[in-house]
């Protein structure tokens, strides 16, 4: 199935698989976004629905390969380790919280997002991925810093 990137779907569920736990833990305080600007807003949620979903399927648009059995290795390799790291700062959060763990959370999705577009040379991913970290690392910094 070439529109159907099983890993990609199973990278997307370890991203999600933390961030659910929190709200979990979390369910009786409330989330309040303090980012006031709309544009930015929507501009995450675009990159981050663009990026979950260019990650799992292909729409026929600029590519979706591997160009080597080498460079779907070094995928595999780099995405568990990417997981791995965002799970142990998921981890450190929960546990400490701070501004610091609150941009690694948001920088590492933004790092998969695009290096899986660029590692499978779907541009479009790269694309969405990078709107996707330019807003989210903005909207969590105001977030974190606004305690």
């Amino acid at each position: 199935m070439d529109w159907f990137n099983v890993f990609g779907l199973l990278i997307v569920i370890f991203l999600l698989i933390p961030n659910m736990v929190y709200f979990y833990l979390n369910k009786n305080k409330p989330m309040v976004n303090k980012c006031r600007n709309n544009v930015i807003i929507i501009a995450e949620q675009i990159g981050r629905y663009g990026s979950m979903a260019l990650m799992v399927f292909n729409i026929g648009i600029f590519g979706f390969s591997f160009r080597t059995h080498e460079s779907f290795v070094f995928y595999l390799i780099i995405n568990a380790i990417l997981i791995l790291l965002y799970w142990m700062f998921w981890y450190l959060y929960i546990r400490r919280n701070g501004v610091v763990f609150s941009l690694l959370l948001a920088f590492i999705p933004s790092v998969i997002f695009i290096l899986n577009g660029v590692l499978v040379s779907h541009w479009l991913l790269v694309l969405v991925g990078t709107i996707f970290a330019v807003s989210h690392i903005y909207i969590t910094y105001q977030n974190a810093c606004t305690d």
